[in-house]
């Protein structure tokens, strides 16, 4: 209803041409590349600290393992870092517009009127958006919630899980379902994927 009543009011310029199932394999491409990247760093400092021949992602294990709070903390914002330069430095500086997924796909983030965004709107878009609204969409949100947990002391992960799954269906309907195509992240940061 409301993303049906933002459609009326938008400018010609706001609506994305592309196939959904381009945009799906291009996220579905970033996240797992995303992935890797994020947890590589942490997980090799982790194997040279402790020995252990292990892929790291749960953040938990570090503190569970002895190695206390801080240095779980410290992974989770590197592998925050790393999702940072993926989805901002990669698409401003890099590949303009393009994170690889959206490379591997053809695919571009512009402005409404088809220039190329800022490097403000692509915080706003990728990491504002990305990975503390529509969590569901990127591998980073995992290190947020991981991250926010061992700080707070109160475990939010069924919480953020829960409320970044309705907002990233959401999204995915408000692509599916309109008209214009645009992802919720798309009319927030007024931008569109070609």
């Amino acid at each position: 209803m409301i993303v049906k009543w933002l459609d009326c009011k938008l400018p010609i310029g706001a609506r994305s041409s592309v196939k959904v199932e381009r945009r799906v394999f291009a996220v579905a491409i970033d996240f797992f590349i995303c992935g890797v990247l994020s947890a590589l760093p942490a997980t090799l400092i982790f194997q040279y600290i402790s020995g252990e021949k292990i892929f790291l992602t749960d953040m938990y294990f570090v503190e569970a393992s002895g190695y206390g709070l801080p240095l779980a903390i410290f992974f989770c914002c590197l592998s925050i870092i790393v999702g940072f330069l993926y989805y901002v430095i990669i698409p401003w500086k890099i590949f303009l517009g393009q994170t690889i997924g959206k490379k591997i796909m053809r695919l571009h983030i512009v402005t409404w009127s088809d220039g190329q965004p800022s490097f403000l709107a692509y915080v706003q878009r990728q990491c504002i958006c990305l990975f503390f609204v529509e969590g569901s969409a990127t591998a980073i949100s995992m290190y947020v919630k991981q991250l926010v947990t061992l700080v707070s002391r109160f475990y939010v992960d069924r919480i953020f899980s829960i409320f970044w799954f309705v907002l990233t269906c959401a999204s995915i309907l408000s692509v599916i379902g309109t008209k214009r195509a645009l992802a919720l992240h798309d009319y927030l940061v007024k931008t569109k994927v070609e």
